[in-house]
């Protein structure tokens, strides 16, 4: 479980399990409310979900996007079943998060 009072980060999500790893960082999405003040530290986040931590008292902090190394062969997730599935997993992976920490932060 997050503790509402301690920075949240892709760190401390991961530490909590409600991610696995943070490969390309982690961006933040508002859905539903959020009741508990946070201090958000991410490499993204939609305009709602900066008015909904803001509305409860929090704050959101932008990171610098994660950089890829150089000569990393960028595929997409068209280009095999495999991977597809695999990044549809990956958005079922990051709604979760989204709903634990909307609703599960204590």
């Amino acid at each position: 479980m997050l503790d509402a009072k301690a920075t949240i980060n892709a760190e401390s999500l991961v530490k909590a399990r409600v991610i696995r790893r943070a490969r390309d960082g982690v961006r933040l999405l508002g859905r539903g409310e959020l009741k508990a003040k946070l201090t958000v530290e991410v490499h993204g986040a939609s305009k709602s979900a900066i008015a909904a931590v803001e509305k409860a008292g929090g704050t959101v902090k932008i990171l610098a996007p994660v950089k890829k190394d150089e000569g990393e062969a960028v595929v997409t997730s068209a280009s095999s079943p495999a991977l597809r599935r695999a990044s549809e997993r990956q958005d079922d992976g990051l709604i979760e998060a989204e709903h634990q920490i909307m609703s599960g932060v204590r």
